[in-house]
């Protein structure tokens, strides 16, 4: 799957307070987000020191170091709206798979990552947004090591079913070299539904690192 990615300028000298370094935005694509093979990070998967993706089929969180606070894990049914590939075909429809689902009228949903058990936060995390009101406004915000937010965008999803269908599921995610502590997904109409949460950490250079840290020092500072 395409997506478009928006990326803040890197300042290497004298770190501007508008900027934040190393920071790319995944925004939704033109096209369906059907298997995981449409993810924005197969290409780079060798380049991982790990990558972890929650697809709720077995019914509760299995991959460490993730935490979802406003909703609960959707079972199968003739309105559930899993990942297209998630009940063995790809057919237009997620009635069969398993999402999370947030019911009620403009909601939040939250997804922390645990360094501790991880080792180190992620640098690249993301969902798969699978359902929601048509008119709602979907805002997706990231937030860095020290719960400082790294920015949000907006996005309109929706279609006008709520049978299962998958013709309107898309990724959104976020990279950032100083690492993600927490993302929050909201709407502001009605419910929402996501799956295929996924977040891993590619090592940044040496040299990087140390911008990065010193970013995250100011922004505390601040």
């Amino acid at each position: 799957m395409k997506t478009t990615p928006i990326i803040a300028a890197a300042v290497v000298a004298g770190l501007s307070s508008g900027a934040t370094a190393g920071l790319t935005w995944h925004q939704p694509g033109a096209t369906a987000y059907t298997a995981a093979s449409d993810g924005p990070w197969n290409a780079t998967a060798a380049d991982f020191s790990y990558f972890y993706l929650e697809n709720f089929e077995q019914g509760a969180v299995v991959v460490p170091g993730l935490d979802l606070d406003g909703g609960a894990i959707r079972a199968p049914g003739a309105f559930t709206d899993s990942v297209d590939e998630d009940d063995g075909a790809v057919d237009g429809f997620g009635t069969f798979g398993r999402s999370f689902w947030n019911i009620g009228d403009g909601v939040t949903s939250v997804l922390r990552f645990d360094a501790d058990e991880l080792g180190a936060l992620p640098t690249h995390a993301g969902l798969v947004w699978t359902d929601g009101n048509r008119a709602a406004d979907v805002t997706f915000e990231a937030f860095d090591a020290a719960g400082v937010s790294l920015g949000s965008f907006i996005a309109q999803l929706g279609d006008d079913f709520g049978n299962g269908t998958t013709g309107e599921d898309r990724f959104l995610g976020v990279e950032f070299t100083g690492g993600v502590s927490r993302i929050e997904i909201t709407t502001s109409l009605g419910g929402l539904e996501f799956d295929h949460v996924q977040f891993g950490l590619i090592p940044a250079p040496p040299a990087f690192a140390l911008l990065a840290g010193l970013a995250l020092a100011r922004r505390r500072r601040r």
